[in-house]
């Protein structure tokens, strides 16, 4: 059966598992963020859009997209939860790390929720690396676009830092 509406795509990510299924992505902001696709929707993509988020998303895509005249329906299809009571083992190792990887602004809050080590981190885009600002982590590495291969250079770059400074002893 063929799809009748039009899909878009937050990132390149998406839009490759979308064309792995055998549909297209009709559009693609120029940068991968809520924001940039509520400013860059085309009017011709509405007035109705669905879509789905995590239950914990902020509203930032549809509040977006209402203040342009559409008219949104979100679907929570998903939600993130942190560990609530991790173990010994694994608060050791969150004392004891040195570069740390953040996906999106809950797995922040899960850190600092039981953690109070702040070390380098690389964030997989511009939210994560607010939120990794705000709650106090000094050295941050974020790609201009997030998405995968940002994100994996961003760790090279975090990782090489730490070496530096490990090497020059300023830790």
């Amino acid at each position: 059966p063929k799809f009748a509406g039009r899909l878009v795509c937050l990132g390149k990510g998406t839009a490759k598992v979308i064309e792995k299924a055998g549909l297209e992505a009709a559009f693609m902001p120029s940068k991968a963020d809520a924001e940039t696709l509520a400013a860059e929707l085309p009017e011709e993509f509405g007035p109705n859009v669905v879509y789905p988020a995590s239950e914990i998303a902020p509203d930032t895509l549809q509040a977006g997209l209402e203040s342009r005249g559409f008219s949104v329906k979100r679907y929570n299809a998903y939600t993130t939860r942190p560990v609530d009571k991790p173990s010994e083992e694994l608060l050791a190792a969150m004392e004891n790390t040195e570069v740390v990887t953040f996906s999106s602004p809950s797995s922040v809050n899960a850190w600092t929720k039981h953690s109070k080590n702040r070390p380098l981190c690389a964030c997989i885009g511009d939210t994560s690396k607010k939120a990794a600002e705000d709650s106090g982590f000094p050295g941050l590495f974020a790609p201009q676009s997030p998405g995968l291969e940002g994100w994996a250079t961003a760790l090279v770059d975090a990782i090489k830092v730490h070496l530096l400074l490990r090497s020059d002893g300023a830790e």
